[in-house]
């Protein structure tokens, strides 16, 4: 794997994220009308898929291989004949300029790790967009006191020993300052996001030895001893809808 998609390959965040229940975006997604051509930005093994409608084709972009796997398979135990997975970035999408009836991305923004790459993303979403597209963002609100972050932070630490994902704070003032720009905001909303803890013990295990220095960092041992007795955290996201003006 190149050194430009190592960050999206965890085994611990994977983890995290495949114990998510999501409820809250699954109702909003289900509820969207998603018009032509949709893309799909860091679709992961298509967890959204069941719940999405209306579309013409659907293209879902993936850079780790057997996500996109998965996401196939997914698709064709739904009947679903109309898919496409694409190897891609959001930095870098396989898509032709302004081709996309809809652009979904969840929970993809915030693993980007600099502004400079996160803008370039915005400005990959405008590119692919035609005028009057469906833009949907859901992303993580985070915070400090976040426990979501923690554990993030907890499995950076074992891969890296560093954070690199943007923190939300600067990543909610770049999409406002992009949507005030170059669309219509039609709907924001706090939706709740619940991850299991009791199916993400093994994982949390794996830190005991993939982190150097657990033994003798009283911190990090605390805090994988409280992630291995918590059953749920319970955290929020922002979803939102808008429309991009091209012709502006």
């Amino acid at each position: 794997m190149t050194e430009e998609l190592e960050q999206y390959s965890n085994p611990l965040y994977l983890d995290l994220m495949s114990c998510c229940t999501r409820d809250d975006s699954e109702y909003e997604i289900s509820q969207q009308a998603l018009k032509g051509i949709v893309v799909d930005i860091g679709c992961g093994e298509g967890p959204f898929l069941p719940f999405m409608k209306g579309f013409t084709e659907y293209l879902g972009i993936e850079p780790i291989d057997f996500q996109r796997r998965e996401a196939e398979k997914l698709a064709k135990q739904l009947g679903l004949n109309n898919c496409r997975f694409l190897p891609g970035t959001a930095q870098n999408l396989p898509i032709a300029d302004n081709s996309a009836d809809t652009i979904m991305t969840t929970y993809a923004l915030s693993e980007l790790t600099t502004i400079e790459d996160f803008k370039k993303a915005l400005q990959e979403i405008l590119r692919i967009a035609k005028d009057q597209t469906k833009l949907i963002i859901c992303d993580h609100i985070g915070g400090i006191n976040d426990d979501y972050w923690h554990i993030l932070r907890l499995a950076e630490a074992a891969r890296k020993g560093r954070m690199i994902a943007i923190e939300t704070p600067d990543l909610w003032i770049e999409i406002f300052c992009f949507l005030n720009q170059h669309a219509e905001i039609r709907k924001t909303k706090r939706l709740k996001i619940v991850f299991e803890f009791k199916d993400l013990e093994d994982s949390l295990l794996k830190l005991r030895g993939m982190v150097p220095d657990i033994k003798s960092n009283p911190q990090v041992r605390e805090n994988v001893k409280k992630f291995l007795t918590i059953p749920r955290i319970e955290t929020q996201v922002f979803f939102v809808e808008a429309i991009i003006n091209k012709a502006g």
